[in-house]
């Protein structure tokens, strides 16, 4: 039996608008974990979908072992393909059971109840990611890094040969990626799965991924082992900032490194603390320093999506270690900050046992009588993987007058309002 799971080759995709896909060839071995890296607009997802069979290529093959998928039906590539999208909701309470038991779909005939062995291979998916405890619980009131172990045992079920996933760690803490990650390379090997994530913590791919591929508008702009595709000079190119990459830890480990904006930017201005992480306050902190605001952001794993942006913006940082929760000594450090603030922001960061912290630094703004804001219009619960202590922070903060705003426009009039108040207060 061959040990390729995919093959990709010089494949092609368009849309009316835009060509995507420039010619892309690469493959993934059965055991392999292979992680998909590239800015916003690579075509890393469509790359998925395209190897998943739900886009047909204009031009070039995509195998799976040995079978080219455009000649088969949608059934027979469900049965050899699980694919784990960016966001699933789980709108209905079906129980974990029920919902991993779905994965059974494609290897069930119509009309036919699921067979003992369809629930045997339920139960032993649920029982390798870890859920098989909570199979009676509905699957809407697990935690988030709970659904998405749901959502990869739903896949294992499938006994696919392929396992594709688009951003498995979005939205979730540090704990939750690490657990998540370290569940994905254990699949691989043990059940001899190809698996191909998209990810955009590149920190996090070294330290998990056997193979890295990284795109470029539409193209491989590198592939190989961590340590061959995650250079500086490869970073650099891609994401078109100045990247230092290390190997104190074995693998490449990467820092970016400030540009001379970070020297003048805000300067003279009160500043803000941000609360942030896991990729939520990106186009927050573009616009602020686009706003000439001067920013603080913290606590940060390093490593973390917020954090590298932070680094390549020059925006000031509360550390700490790379997949470690969040230390006292860090929160002191970031009350510090905040204190010598104007305003505090939150924004849509989900709040797990890793980070709970950070919402220490703001019952301290409130209770200092600093202007707090939070950003998301939803019911803080859906961003609570804390056992409801988050919300419960959250919603109390808003009871004490911090605002709520939904988008980055509001955030910034609110942080200018915080800054023109201050510079008066201090003239």
């Amino acid at each position: 039996m061959s040990s390729v799971g995919i093959r990709v080759e010089g494949v092609e995709f368009s849309y009316p608008a835009r060509r995507v896909l420039r010619g892309v060839t690469l493959d993934a071995g059965k055991g392999d974990l292979v992680g998909v890296l590239g800015p916003n607009g690579s075509g890393k997802t469509t790359l998925l979908r395209a190897i998943s069979g739900f886009l047909r290529p204009q031009h070039g093959c995509v195998y799976i072992e040995e079978s080219d998928i455009s000649g088969l039906r949608p059934r027979e590539i469900a049965q050899r393909v699980s694919v784990v999208g960016q966001s699933s909701t789980f709108e209905f309470p079906f129980s974990v059971n029920e919902y991993v038991l779905f994965g059974r779909e494609p290897h069930v005939g119509p009309f036919q109840a699921y067979s003992a062995r369809d629930r045997e291979l339920a139960r032993e998916a649920m029982e390798w990611t870890g859920v098989l405890e909570m199979a009676g619980r509905p699957v809407t009131e697990l935690s988030g890094g709970e659904q998405r172990r749901v959502l990869i045992a739903r896949a294992l079920a499938q006994q696919p040969k392929v396992l594709l996933l688009d951003e498995p760690t979005q939205g979730l803490d540090i704990n939750y990626q690490v657990q998540v990650m370290a569940l994905l390379r254990s699949l691989a090997r043990e059940k001899q799965v190809a698996v191909v994530a998209v990810l955009h913590d590149i920190n996090l791919a070294s330290s998990y991924c056997d193979r890295v591929v990284l795109m470029s508008q539409g193209t491989i702009w590198a592939a190989g082992s961590p340590a061959a595709a995650i250079t500086s000079e490869n970073l650099s190119a891609v994401y078109g900032s100045q990247i230092t990459v290390s190997f104190e830890t074995g693998r490449p480990f990467v820092w970016p490194v400030a540009p001379t904006l970070a020297a003048s930017h805000g300067a003279g201005m009160p500043q803000v603390f941000l609360v942030g992480g896991g990729g939520t306050a990106q186009r927050l902190l573009e616009t602020l320093v686009l706003a000439r605001l001067r920013v603080v952001a913290g606590v940060l794993n390093v490593g973390d999506a917020d954090w590298l942006l932070c680094r390549s913006l020059g925006i000031e940082t509360v550390d700490e270690e790379p997949f470690s929760p969040v230390s006292s000594a860090r929160v002191e450090e970031a009350k510090h900050h905040a204190r010598r603030s104007c305003a505090l922001m939150l924004t849509q960061v989900p709040f797990g046992p890793g980070n709970l912290r950070n919402l220490e630094i703001m019952d301290d703004a409130l209770a200092s009588g600093k202007p707090v804001a939070v950003m998301g219009e939803e019911d803080f619960g859906s961003r609570d993987y804390a056992d409801g202590r988050a919300k419960q922070a959250l919603d109390r903060a808003v009871a004490l007058g911090a605002e709520r705003l939904i988008d980055e426009a509001q955030a910034v009039d609110f942080l200018r309002r915080c800054v023109e108040w201050a510079k008066k207060s201090s003239s």
